[in-house]
């Protein structure tokens, strides 16, 4: 028969050249190990150990448990192992129909994220089973599962391609299983959706292994299962544990009628370094020739899609007594093994050394030999696959990265599976070293305005080649810890808008001291004073001052009152106190000092960054003071515009290292002041994301005010939209990541900061574009300083924006806050669909807003998309909720609730999901 007819097979071979068996050396023990199964049938002990067991049913309410009926396995819900999905049962239908074991009743499933994955913790270096199980059972509601048009996703274990799923029966249970060695503490199970319909699961389980046995299987191999038959079984059932105490679930082989059953009811027993450990409820059942006088048997398989290498395990028992069989193994008509006789009684392989070439089937024939009394016989067969194994991040890190992830609960996307491979799922926030002989290795975190809680985790002191760390303006608190210092490559790390106490640890002080670290963090009571034996040594200590002047002015003032009332006691006039004298004028001159100094204090520190730490380590403030002869040097005699703003005309200019800026010089007809100036570049100084365009300098010199920023060479959203002539123009996939990327900018401004900050001029000409679409907010600093600063009440006295832009709420009760800037987003939203400007210039047509609402209406997107876009390279769901989400930022009417900016966020990733899902 072929093997390939089985009703449950799994997926994949390999081949082999070299072929070992093991044989019984005598046949004299047959005796003594008669009566050592005899003695075993009659002790009745306890069932096999499930120590190390994991047994995942997926969907199951949280924290629910329970024992199956048949095997008596503890069974948990998902909810320890993974923080997504959504729980489904299955149809109705499906459950009446069938006989379903409790796993199969409902699932999991995953619409959201490309790659999801369960983390199941292991003992490094331990070798496992590890089986994952689906059945569909139409749990949807929409019949995805057909043979025409299959429901397919792809399994990964850790950052390994393991199998394709294809579900082409809603009524049938498909299971891949695979022996791996685990390379950390935890074994990652992931699901990957290839477009091809939404991953789901049923359950996931762990088995762990004796490290002896499938020594093919190492640290550089896995083997994957195509299949495990058990021939000649009596009750047509699968043999799993307690049978097989490794919870391998051996398939009857349907009867053939060519074949005919062989059994024993004695005990069939391992080798003391068997290879296998095949259990005697296998061994103790096979086929042989239905005839007596038939001298071969034969078998084959196909070759499986996906897969051309195999290892094939043959097993054997020998169940007759006093009887001699002896028969050669033959495949695709070349002697294999042989002369090969079965042990009595004991279990025994025949298995490729090597994996078994690519062929298109695999013949197998057993022929007695002539000194043989009895026909070929064959208890069970397994197949494998060898999956090699890639380099995955190093042990060490995923478990520190692993345990800084559950001590604060972090709920990042793209935070599961492996953290640095494959290089398309690294988890955002991380930096990874990838070389060719050595595992990933995680190299920088950025966990800025994360929400994190509680204190520093030491787990960040385990990261041995991290260089850059920032942890800025989260809810941090306690000390910094010691273990930090210990970290030699670490250069930068940022612990500003956190409430760190107590002293700077000394390991800190030192790298600090002698220049290898920059620390950034807000200064508070308890810490320790940096000395420095000349100026150069604390020139990388960032600390941002929570010291008001105001304290220094109360001293001051008390010192003089003290002074005065004691020379009144002297006989001076209580009046003359009040009058200035030369005292009184020092005393006034060192307070003007004292304000100078602290006003000046922030800029002269954020000046000490070098520029080469800039160069390497992302988010780091370097603020350099330009003169206004070299900001003519930098622009060339201002020879380039590229831009005007209300401040006033933005030039390009090159720095002497060859970095390209953007230089926005004061126009002398612009309204802003020195004052407008000064809060803006302080501003910029402390305000910094991935997403906001960040200041490299400034110049005040004499009467000349201008500020310098990074340069973005593709200019603004804008100018992409619309100003660049011949341009082939921006795909939808490329305008969603742009959206998505303003949106986290704005976002930060409005909940990342220590309060609230509201641009109040958001629009696509202040969007800008770098060479890879990276984006950034522009003109952001002096808004905030309009809002909080000038206005702390939260009314403006005049209205800010630009037309087109401008929330018409606003307009009428001038009161500043977060919706605005939501509303003018809104707008740009509408541009990125529609390609149109604000204000349409066309007679009749208006604002974008109502020019839009009226074209929606139609339910054809042809009637609204930008014409750049009408070639339909774009997924139309994905158009629609952006276009839904633009309308809700856009609402005006009373009671009309538009969006924070973190939902937009989300709403945006949504939409790049299902463009994603689309180009899949």
């Amino acid at each position: 028969m072929s093997i390939s007819q089985l009703p449950y097979q799994e997926l994949g071979f390999m081949e082999g050249r070299q072929i070992q068996g093991r044989k019984m050396t005598s046949r004299s023990c047959c005796f003594v190990l008669l009566f050592a199964s005899v003695l075993i049938l009659c002790v009745h002990g306890q069932p096999p150990s499930t120590d190390g067991f994991i047994s995942i049913d997926c969907g199951i309410s949280s924290n629910h448990s329970y024992s199956d009926p048949t095997t008596q396995i503890l069974y948990v819900s998902d909810d320890q192992f993974i923080d997504r999905g959504t729980n489904y049962n299955v149809s109705a239908t499906h459950v009446n129909s069938l006989r379903l074991s409790a796993q199969l009743l409902n699932l999991r499933s995953f619409p959201d994220d490309e790659r999801n994955c369960y983390s199941l913790p292991a003992s490094q270096h331990t070798k496992y089973l590890v089986r994952a199980i689906f059945y569909y059972g139409n749990y949807d509601g929409r019949n995805s599962a057909s043979v025409a048009s299959p429901l397919s996703f792809d399994l990964q274990l850790e950052v390994n391609h393991w199998r394709t799923v294809n579900v082409t029966n809603a009524s049938e249970v498909y299971s891949h299983e695979v022996i791996t060695v685990a390379a950390a503490s935890v074994v990652s199970v992931c699901l990957i959706n290839t477009g091809q319909g939404t991953p789901f699961v049923s359950a996931i389980e762990l088995r762990p292994l004796k490290s002896s046995i499938y020594s093919f299987a190492n640290v550089s191999q896995s083997l994957v299962l195509c299949f495990r038959s058990n021939y000649g079984s009596l009750d047509n059932e699968a043999v799993r544990y307690p049978k097989d105490k490794y919870d391998r679930i051996w398939q009857p082989t349907p009867p053939d009628p060519r074949w005919r059953n062989i059994s024993t009811n004695f005990t069939v027993e391992n080798f003391e370094q068997d290879e296998f450990e095949a259990p005697t409820a296998v061994l103790q059942t096979a086929f042989t020739p239905a005839r007596f006088f038939d001298r071969e048997m034969r078998f084959s398989w196909d070759y499986f899609e996906g897969t051309n290498k195999f290892f094939a395990n043959l097993h054997f028992a020998e169940l007759a007594i006093n009887r001699s069989r002896q028969f050669n193994i033959f495949m695709n008509g070349e002697l294999w093994y042989g002369p090969y006789e079965p042990p009595y009684l004991m279990s025994d392989a025949v298995y490729s050394v090597f994996p078994m070439e690519d062929q298109a089937s695999y013949n197998f024939r057993l022929t007695a030999t002539g000194n043989s009394s009895l026909p070929p016989l064959i208890n069970a067969v397994e197949v494998y696959s060898p999956m090699q194994i890639e380099d995955t991040t190093t042990a060490n890190d995923v478990d520190a990265i692993t345990a800084i992830k559950v001590e604060y609960q972090v709920k990042r996307g793209s935070w599961t599976g492996d953290p640095c491979v494959p290089r398309r799922y690294a988890w955002d926030g991380l930096t990874c070293s990838h070389h060719t002989l050595d595992p990933p290795r995680i190299t920088s975190i950025n966990l800025s305005s994360s929400r994190l809680a509680g204190g520093i985790s030491t787990s960040f002191a385990s990261l041995s080649e991290i260089r850059s760390l920032d942890l800025s303006f989260n809810n941090l608190t306690g000390v910094i810890p010691d273990s930090l210092g210990n970290l030699t490559l670490l250069t930068f790390l940022d612990l500003r808008g956190n409430n760190i106490t107590g002293a700077v640890p000394v390991s800190i002080l030192q790298k600090m001291n002698n220049g290898t670290l920059t620390l950034l963090f807000d200064s508070y009571t308890n810490s320790e004073p940096v000395e420095a034996s000349d100026k150069n040594k604390n020139t990388n200590v960032i600390l941002i001052s929570t010291v008001s002047p105001a304290v220094v002015i109360l001293l001051l003032l008390v010192v003089l009152i003290a002074w005065r009332m004691r020379r009144n006691e002297r006989g001076i006039s209580f009046l003359s106190f009040f009058f200035p004298s030369v005292e009184q004028g020092f005393v006034i001159f060192l307070i003007e000092l004292t304000l100078k100094h602290q006003c000046c204090r922030r800029i002269e520190d954020l000046a000490a960054v070098s520029a080469e730490e800039s160069a390497v380590i992302q988010m780091q403030v370097d603020v350099h003071l330009f003169t206004y002869a070299q900001i003519v040097k930098i622009t060339n005699n201002f020879v380039r515009s590229i831009g005007k703003g209300g401040f006033g005309i933005i030039y390009h200019g090159e720095l002497e290292d060859g970095t390209q800026v953007a230089i926005k010089l004061q126009s002398q007809l612009s309204p802003q002041g020195d004052r407008d100036f000064l809060a803006e570049a302080r501003n910029l100084t402390r305000i910094h994301h991935k997403n906001l365009v960040s200041l490299v300098g400034y110049c005040k010199d004499g009467s000349y005010l201008a500020l310098v920023y990074e340069y973005m060479p593709l200019g603004s959203l804008q100018e992409n939209l619309r100003g660049k002539a011949h341009s082939p123009g921006l795909t939808w996939a490329e305008r969603l990541h742009i959206a998505h990327q303003a949106a986290q900018g704005l976002d930060y401004l409005h909940r990342g900061c220590e309060k609230p900050i509201i641009h109040g001029d958001v629009k696509s000409s202040n969007i800008l574009l770098g060479e890879s679409l990276e984006t950034k907010i522009a003109d952001f600093g002096l808004s905030k300083t309009f809002c909080n600063e000038y206005d702390t009440d939260g009314f403006a006295s005049k209205v800010v924006g630009t037309p087109g832009y401008i929330d018409p709420l606003y307009q009428s009760n001038l009161r500043l806050d977060e919706k605005i800037d939501v509303y003018s987003f809104g707008v740009v939203l509408q541009e990125l669909v529609t390609g149109q400007p604000p204000m349409i210039p066309d007679p009749g047509r208006g604002h974008i807003s109502k020019w839009l609402s009226e074209r929606i209406l139609t339910g054809k997107i042809d009637d609204f998309i930008d014409e750049k876009l009408q070639n339909g390279d774009y997924e139309p769901n994905s158009v629609w909720k952006v276009v839904d989400l633009a309308m809700r930022c856009t609402a005006s009417s009373p009671g009309s609730r538009r969006p924070e900016m973190a939902e937009i966020v989300d709403q945006l990733q949504e939409s790049i999901e299902l463009e994603r899902g689309e180009r899949d």
